[in-house]
């Protein structure tokens, strides 16, 4: 996929919030109206840093190797969450259990991306002279070792 199948989602998603926002600011205590909007950063954020351009600079600026995937998997998270917190405010109801709903909400989206994050990091040292575990066929197996 070349990064005009990104760039252009991230610019409309760009017009979409900027069209929203004067009604954020004349509104900000609806939660539907909050819940819309970070839905439309969240998804415009996604499509601009999972452009290959955009990875690769992100990840020399940072010079951490793969520091954009924890940062596309955050904001893919967010996305989630958003979508989640739509749907809880579309759904209606007393505002106390919207709250609450939105709370646990959160949390488990926090607690996922975290047990994500920990699951994900690997326990043992890495091998060979790219990072990664190799077999070639001339790497001798325990069967063959053992002649």
């Amino acid at each position: 996929m070349s990064d005009l199948a990104s760039f252009i989602p991230a610019a409309l998603g760009t017009v979409a919030v900027l069209v929203r926002l004067p009604s954020l600011r004349r509104n900000t205590r609806d939660p539907l109206l909050r819940a819309v909007v970070v839905s439309l950063l969240a998804a415009t954020g996604v499509f601009y840093f999972g452009a290959t351009s955009t990875i690769v600079k992100v990840n020399e600026i940072t010079g951490v190797p793969n520091f954009a995937a924890p940062l596309l998997y955050s904001l893919l998270m967010a996305c989630c969450g958003s979508g989640i917190i739509l749907i809880i405010n579309w759904r209606g109801g007393p505002p106390a259990c919207i709250r609450r709903s939105t709370g646990w909400c959160c949390a488990g989206t926090y607690a996922a991306l975290a047990v994500a994050m920990y699951a994900r990091s690997p326990p043992s040292a890495r091998h060979g002279s790219n990072g990664w575990r190799t077999w070639t066929p001339t790497t001798p197996t325990p069967r063959t070792s053992a002649k």
